[in-house]
């Protein structure tokens, strides 16, 4: 078995909010758990050792430097062949359709999923109180003149008079 070749996507800042990605070649040995990064120039930039042994177009591979996406299988001939992840997955399995093209193989240990939004705070319905003549505590308040609520601040006097 020869060595696999893979376009890729690239970058060092692995942190940082907003990525710059760069294009690159992943090449896997023979055996199959060992990759080498190399930038569009060809030069060396890693070698990383992969935790699962089988890598296709969609993967997300971490290693100490970079964050990698794997893009498409390169071939003999410099032509690459795009696989598209999303319809063999929904033949093999058509009720889970990977919408986003990652693998549900192996994970990053890094990697997590993003937050999907805000969530408004949620109503609690009001608690019905039923006092011993068995009218409701609601019917009571309402019966109530003034303010329900006194708050310690009310009673005491300012701290500084406004003079007016």
């Amino acid at each position: 078995m020869e060595s696999q070749e893979f376009i890729v996507l690239y970058t060092h800042q692995k942190m940082k909010k907003s990525k710059v990605w760069q294009d690159g070649i992943l090449k896997i040995t023979h055996l199959g758990n060992k990759a080498i990064l190399y930038d569009d120039k060809g030069e060396c930039l890693e070698s990383i050792f992969l935790k699962c042994l089988e890598v296709k177009p969609g993967d997300d591979l971490e290693s100490d430097r970079y964050l990698i996406t794997v893009e498409e299988v390169k071939v003999a001939g410099n032509i690459a062949v795009k696989q598209d992840v999303i319809k063999e997955a929904s033949e093999l399995n058509p009720r889970r359709l990977i919408s986003s093209g990652r693998s549900l193989g192996c994970q990053p240990a890094g990697l997590k999923r993003k937050f999907t939004g805000f969530r408004g705070p949620r109503q609690v319905p009001k608690k019905m109180i039923i006092t011993e003549n068995g009218e409701s505590a609601e019917s009571l308040e309402a019966k109530k003149p003034g303010p329900i609520f006194l708050s310690p601040f009310y009673s005491t006097p300012p701290l500084f008079s406004t003079v007016g």
